[in-house]
């Protein structure tokens, strides 16, 4: 009786050895999908060499100067049907899909505004910017004018601009030129000083 005993017992051990192997392995196999998906889901960045050049090298950093490149997206795509979407808000490629991917980011090499040359000068109680550019990838579009060190900026489709009726003191002027795509070229700034009160206010200061 006690054989039978031992052996009803190191059976149903068994049983529950090979149903707990059983169930182990099924829970596994249900959750490595979404660790392989997490692990897989890989995006290359694959940023143009020279301006015009066609030729693509994959970028070590997962950073880039969006100043320097725009998005391709006839290039960018993906190995297994997922589709890349370019967030401009925010600087960032989405990818949508419902299973693991490896995707490639294409960015092209962006030839931005150049300003050549530019002018801040005073007149009287004015200041005037003069600027002299060039457009690149895309063409010059607005023009921003700031005599504040930039906290404000005017818009103009004018490459030039005058601030009338300054009062004295010290301007920070900056300005620069955005072209069709958004892009910005580099600022360009100077601190001059209105030290002349416009003439009505001389004339009224002789009487006081």
């Amino acid at each position: 009786m006690k054989k039978i005993i031992v052996v009803i017992i190191i059976s149903l051990f068994g049983v529950f050895l090979i149903i707990n192997k059983y169930y182990y392995k099924d829970n596994v196999d249900k959750e490595q999908p979404n660790n392989i998906k997490k692990d897989n889901n890989m995006l290359s960045l694959m940023l143009e060499t020279d301006i015009g050049s066609g030729i693509y090298s994959v970028s070590s950093s997962s950073d880039w100067s969006n100043e320097e490149y725009i998005y391709n997206s006839e290039l960018s795509k993906c190995e297994n049907g997922g589709t890349l979407i370019w967030d401009d808000t925010n600087n960032k490629v989405i990818m949508k899909g419902n299973i693991s991917d490896k995707c490639y980011a294409y960015f092209d090499k962006y030839d931005l505004i150049t300003i050549n040359d530019s002018t801040i000068t005073t007149n009287g109680n004015n200041i005037t910017i003069i600027i002299d550019a060039i457009s690149g990838t895309g063409t010059i579009s607005k023009y921003y004018y700031s005599k504040d060190d930039g906290e404000t900026y005017l818009e103009s489709t004018s490459n030039n601009y005058v601030f009338t009726g300054l009062d004295k003191g010290i301007y920070k002027v900056r300005a620069y030129v955005e072209d069709s795509n958004g892009k910005r070229s580099k600022i360009i700034s100077k601190t001059i000083e209105i030290d002349s009160l416009p003439l009505i206010d001389f004339i009224l200061s002789q009487y006081n």
